[in-house]
């Protein structure tokens, strides 16, 4: 031990840090001895941190972060070293814009034997689910001890990396683990599981789940009572989402768009004005998320004339639409054949820049489709970049309404040269072309 501490006082007195750094490191994983560990800490000068980083990631020649050198204050005790190891790595972790970088990261932190401490580990999966590597993330969930995985921050991170990427019956199971476990989830869990189970439509999990909010005392949490609301819309018990919402103590803008979206998905108009106005009435002003669900609930009910008049309203009172309303606008104006209304949206979406949204220029095409403009559906099909099966779907649509079988068997054939999986004709593709 006297031997590594002066081999690394010798490195430094020469300034060598990358020595030092090898010394740090063999302390660690060799003997672990704290006072060793402690000793070298002396030994190190304020651009250790620094030169950590270099060190971790120049085995594959990624660029190296920067990161700002703080002098850690003098170490009294083994558990404030172990800290500073475990706050350097955390904030490591936070600059990593590779994932490249995040492994070598994580293999250090595995050498070090820092991948016991939850907090790290939870770090390391969110760090994985930014770059979409969710089996690095489940091996960093199961590398942590049993022992060490009743911290919530770990539970809720795997959750949410899960739930994110639309593993549903993996982030269900993980959070029955957990009840199994007796970890009890906090008002960060609930959401992350109510959003899961309405999005796999399981009714029978969706009563438990509400039964643990209730038993847990988390209903009257905003964010979790939002969630229950959308839940509840969704799977079509509008009674239930409207219970959640009378018995809130406090009302978010998001609480009434859940409640107004709920409605307004259900096909239920009367349901949907009657909430928009009383929003309107408690002194919160409808933003443009409301109004796109108004604007849905009357397209739904087949009132052409309203979406258009409130598509008018929308923009001159928020001084705007989304892209959606947009396109709520133009599919009204294709099924009811208005195509001097749908030209006018068409300049709006211009001037407005929805050019880049898909689904806007899907709406488009069908709208000049359905009106028996081919030259235009046809020149927005060719414009677009990026093509999904409803772009394909909605000029094979076009061609066909006109009469022009050829065009359209043309069509069709081409999408199925292109030999992409997205793109797979559907029932609605073959509907269209026989």
């Amino acid at each position: 031990m006297v031997r590594t501490i002066a081999a690394a006082s010798a490195a430094r007195r020469y300034g060598n840090l990358e020595m030092i750094i090898n010394f740090f490191c063999l302390s660690i994983t060799a003997t672990y001895e704290h006072r060793l560990t402690r000793s070298l800490f002396i030994h190190v000068d304020t651009h250790l941190e620094a030169s950590l980083m270099g060190f971790f990631m120049h085995v594959h020649k990624a660029p190296i972060l920067r990161i700002t050198p703080h002098r850690p204050k003098p170490i009294e005790s083994d558990r404030s070293a172990e800290k500073s190891i475990v706050h350097l790595f955390e904030h490591i972790l936070r600059r990593c814009s590779t994932i490249q970088q995040a492994k070598e990261t994580h293999t250090q932190i595995v050498i070090t034997r820092s991948d016991q401490y939850a907090y790290l580990a939870a770090r390391l999966i969110v760090v994985y689910a930014q770059f979409g590597c969710l089996a690095d993330a489940k091996m960093a969930f199961q590398g942590i001890p049993v022992e060490h995985k009743s911290n919530l921050l770990l539970w809720n991170s795997m959750l949410r990396a899960n739930q994110s990427y639309g593993y549903f019956a993996e982030s269900l199971r993980l959070y029955l683990q957990m009840r199994t476990l007796g970890i009890m989830p906090d008002e960060f869990t609930f959401p992350l599981v109510v959003r899961t189970c309405a999005s796999m439509g399981n009714w029978d999990m969706c009563k438990l789940v509400h039964v643990h909010v209730l038993v847990s005392g988390f209903q009257f949490r905003v964010h979790v009572a939002n969630e229950l609301i959308g839940m509840f819309g969704k799977l079509g018990y509008m009674d239930h989402a409207r219970k959640v919402f009378d018995r809130m103590q406090f009302r978010s803008c998001i609480s009434w768009n859940s409640l107004i979206s709920g409605f307004s998905k259900n096909y239920d108009l009367e349901g949907t004005i009657n909430t928009f106005k009383w929003m309107e009435l408690e002194g919160m002003e409808p933003n443009l998320v409301a109004w796109t669900s108004l604007l849905s609930a009357h397209a739904r009910c087949g009132k052409c004339e309203d979406v258009l008049r409130l598509f008018c309203e929308m923009r001159l009172k928020r001084n705007g639409a989304t892209a959606e309303a947009v396109a709520v606008a133009l599919s009204v104006c294709a099924d009811f054949y208005m195509i001097y209304e749908g030209i006018v949206i068409h300049g709006y979406v211009v001037t407005g820049g929805f050019q880049d949204y898909m689904f806007v220029n899907n709406s488009l095409i069908c709208m000049y489709g359905k009106n028996g403009n081919i030259d235009d559906s046809s020149s927005l099909f060719r414009q677009m970049k990026t093509k999904n099966l409803i772009t394909w779907n909605s000029l094979i649509s076009s061609f066909s309404e006109a009469g022009l079988c050829d065009e359209a068997f043309e069509a069709f054939l081409q999408l199925e040269k292109l030999g992409d999986s997205m793109l797979q004709p559907n029932v609605i593709t073959w509907t269209t072309v026989i």
